[in-house]
């Protein structure tokens, strides 16, 4: 199996050409609600501290984002104002400060956008200043690519004792050449943890990287990726290409982006529901694909 890596510098070039993935409210409760907290950053300014520049809604207090490894690293501000450094580990990370309720819990819906190498699974934590160290219930990779090159969008959610007023996140980098690009944080502080839904990684049949259309750079991914099993994946939570959920990205996978190449996703949920009940293939058809495709996937790898 042959993967392509762009280098690291590559990687930081081609962050602003690459799709976005969009960060989404809660759907539990909004932003401004008594005892909650929203801020979301798109421009850094300085790798030792950020204040939110897309959305700050906060009444305990403004929340940081910053490189939690600086300055010691070297990180720098690229020219697409991500928090930088060629040689060592970027850290992103954030302190927020929460309300407080006694006995409750506070709801963290983290969403971050990386380039470079990916985070280390067991290291994205929330902490507070007593040292307590909470990992995520759950998480999804919204945007995948191969390891570098390709914007990395992540959903954490954590739960955590509400009897603290204030929480840092941080996501520690598996090696050097990691770019934080992005941030939003959402809590919600109330008796028991907030029901929020997790998103759906692929709600659009073969849209490996979220952007609405089943296209070229989907193809990309899948052909980055094609012939991993859940045990290779380099973070075994997340799915590269594995359309069809069974652990393996295979010709069914290729199958599925092949069916659905050039599609759109609707904006109604309703209707996308129903859009996809109706174009996802059924098994045995997912995995025969024409011999054309089949030589064109060879071709490329």
């Amino acid at each position: 199996m042959t993967h392509t890596f762009l280098s690291a510098t590559a990687a930081v070039a081609l962050g602003t050409a690459s799709a976005s993935a969009v960060f989404v409210a809660p759907s539990t409760w909004s932003v401004g609600d008594a005892n909650t907290t929203a801020q979301e950053w798109d421009i850094f300014t300085s790798p030792i501290g950020n204040a939110p520049d897309v959305l700050d809604s906060n009444d305990q207090g403004q929340a940081t984002a910053f490189d939690a490894n600086a300055p010691m690293n070297g990180s720098f501000i690229t020219g697409s104002a991500s928090i930088y450094t060629f040689s060592a580990e970027v850290f992103p990370a954030a302190d927020v400060p929460v309300p407080t309720l006694a006995g409750g819990t506070t709801t963290f819906i983290v969403q971050t956008s990386t380039f470079g190498y990916v985070p280390v699974a067991a290291d994205v934590t929330v902490s507070d200043d007593s040292d307590n160290v909470y990992l995520p219930v759950e998480q999804v990779l919204l945007t995948e690519g191969d390891r570098q090159g390709v914007e990395q969008a992540w959903y954490f959610r954590f739960e955590v004792p509400s009897d603290v007023g204030e929480y840092r996140f941080l996501m520690e980098a598996a090696s050097s050449s990691l770019a934080f690009d992005r941030l939003r944080i959402d809590t919600f502080t109330g008796a028991a943890p907030a029901a929020e839904p997790l998103p759906d990684a692929f709600a659009l049949p073969g849209d490996a990287n979220l952007d609405g259309t089943v296209d070229l750079a989907d193809f990309g991914i899948l052909r980055a990726n094609f012939g991993l099993s859940a045990g290779d994946f380099p973070i075994p939570q997340f799915r590269l290409a594995d359309f069809n959920g069974d652990a393996t990205v295979d010709l069914a996978d290729f199958g599925i982006l092949r069916a659905n190449f050039g599609s759109s996703a609707p904006s109604d949920v309703a209707a996308l529901d129903a859009w996809y009940a109706s174009v996802v293939p059924e098994p045995a058809t997912a995995s025969i694909v024409s011999l054309a495709g089949l030589t064109l996937l060879r071709r490329r790898r």
